[in-house]
């Protein structure tokens, strides 16, 4: 049967995994769009392409260091994160 410990650790590494699979997913999308720009420089119309596909990537870069640091202070100080406290017990 699973603890309530391990159930938050499987929460939280699920969390980052997912975390990291969307930033490599933005990361591939921006080098794809930077790689559409053979001169290196945009066409007027492609700036809102690049200016959009960076947002992305930086968003999703600083959603996965937040899953990260969650995961760390939980692995190594048993910190658990505010919106984790007190749910009720299910399966997963």
């Amino acid at each position: 049967m699973e603890t309530e410990h391990q159930r938050i650790g499987k929460i939280l590494r699920d969390d980052f995994d997912a975390a990291l699979k969307r930033q490599n997913s933005a990361s591939q999308a921006f080098v794809e769009t930077i790689s559409d720009t053979p001169s290196g420089l945009p066409h007027h119309d492609g700036v809102q392409r690049l200016k959009s596909v960076s947002d992305a990537l930086a968003a999703a870069h600083d959603e996965m260091i937040e899953a990260m640091i969650r995961l760390r202070d939980f692995e190594n100080s048993g910190i658990i994160p505010g919106d984790l406290k007190g749910q009720p017990w299910k399966r997963i």
